[in-house]
């Protein structure tokens, strides 16, 4: 059977990448995931190898369709500060409370370090995120408004620990007031402190 062209590939990937999202690994049926990508089983697993084979190569396309769009997008700011800020509040903003949520961090929910494979693709998606972070923070700091203490790298991994959990709340529908208030208390613990 002949291979699916990469057109049809990226919107199965992408028809898969949303149903993963949304209901995750386990509650993603051959059959729901027939629905969603418009696919018979029997082509999913001749083109992809099994249901992990989908879900891996749909997390791969998400950060090259998704993370990385996010990551120029928000973090190439000119005002870096201002483009983690919105990055952050683009997680509950920018979405309806029902379909909330990052398959990265969904994924790993489920997961956790059980599955290497699942494990190692997700990693690069945060690996993605970090740069971008570290790549922002440093600018902050050239520019005068980052804080010099706190090293781009530590700055990196304070923020993708952070946004995870803006993400997870943000699924949980929890109150984007509060939400809201946790992303300026991050920014401002990564600001430079002004004398008054």
């Amino acid at each position: 059977m002949a291979r699916p062209r990469k057109q049809d590939k990226k919107r199965i990937l992408a028809a898969a990448w949303e149903l993963f999202r949304v209901h995750g690994y386990e509650a993603s049926s051959i059959k729901k995931i027939e629905r969603a990508t418009g696919q018979k089983a029997g082509s999913l697993y001749n083109d992809f190898g099994s249901k992990q084979g989908l879900m891996v190569q749909a997390i791969d396309a998400y950060i090259g369709d998704v993370v990385g769009p996010r990551i120029d997008k928000y973090l190439s700011d000119p005002d870096p500060l201002n483009g983690i800020r919105q990055l952050f509040c683009s997680t509950f903003n920018e979405q309806a409370p029902a379909i909330r949520g990052c398959l990265l961090t969904n994924t790993i929910g489920e997961f956790a370090s059980t599955d290497d494979e699942i494990s190692s693709v997700v990693a690069r998606g945060f690996d993605a995120l970090r740069a971008g972070f570290e790549g922002a923070y440093g600018r902050a700091q050239e520019l005068g408004i980052g804080n010099l203490a706190l090293s781009p790298q530590k700055a990196a991994g304070f923020l993708l620990v952070s946004y995870q959990g803006i993400l997870v709340l943000a699924r949980a529908n929890h109150s984007s007031s509060d939400l809201r208030n946790s992303v300026e208390i991050i920014i401002q613990s990564i600001e430079k402190e002004t004398v008054q």
